[in-house]
């Protein structure tokens, strides 16, 4: 074997970044609980809650009805009037909240 091959094969085993691998995975043990957690409490919910908008009945018949409920919002006046209410709302309060907290920090550091 030449020597360059043999300086090749000498070499630690590494990711892309040049680091070892015992570093990578030291990283992902520290991540993995976080990821875990993350996962459990809201990505998991998230995607549960979804597939069971397109069902009705739970939980004694379940029956898959699609998208129907998502029409039937968007169709319905209730939806659009409580988007108007809520523009309106967050147009009022928060320009005012800070204008407000402007002349209040504005006073205090005179």
């Amino acid at each position: 074997m030449s020597d360059r091959r043999r300086e090749i094969a000498q070499r630690p085993i590494s990711g892309g970044s040049g680091r070892p691998w015992a570093h990578t995975l030291t990283a992902y043990a520290f991540l993995a609980p976080a990821a875990i957690v993350l996962g459990m409490f809201c990505i998991f919910p998230l995607f549960y809650v979804f597939a069971l908008s397109l069902t009705e009945g739970w939980p004694a018949h379940v029956e898959f009805v699609g998208l129907a409920h998502y029409k039937e919002l968007l169709l319905g006046g209730s939806f659009l009037q409580s988007l108007r209410v809520t523009l309106w709302y967050a147009l009022g309060t928060v320009p005012m909240t800070l204008i407000l907290s402007f002349l209040i920090a504005n006073l205090l550091f005179q």
